[in-house]
């Protein structure tokens, strides 16, 4: 894939994510009280489709980014003491 290609297609669905995010809005202000079996069905469906299309849009970033910023992804072969020294930060915060 070229990377206007590439650019394309991930601006496009970050635009339809978007935009179906948007779409379960109304159906939880349509009825007074408890809300119909239909209408949970439609949210719950609406909101799986955004989530797939959400997914596709940040797989779409990543490559993008990486393409772009090749150096941010360095992956580190001894993660262990970046996550305890995270882990001993977050706990000295809370004392």
């Amino acid at each position: 894939m070229t990377e206007i290609r590439l650019r394309r297609c991930t601006g496009m669905f970050g635009l339809v994510a978007a935009l179906i995010s948007l779409i379960p809005l109304p159906l939880y202000f349509m009825h007074e009280g408890a809300p119909r079996q239909w209408n949970i069905l439609a949210r719950i469906m609406v909101s799986i489709v955004g989530s797939t299309v959400l997914i596709i849009f940040l797989v779409g970033f990543r490559l993008v980014m990486r393409r772009n910023c090749p150096s941010h992804f360095v992956v580190h072969r001894h993660p262990q003491p970046v996550t305890s020294g995270l882990a001993l930060i977050l706990t000295k915060k809370r004392n």
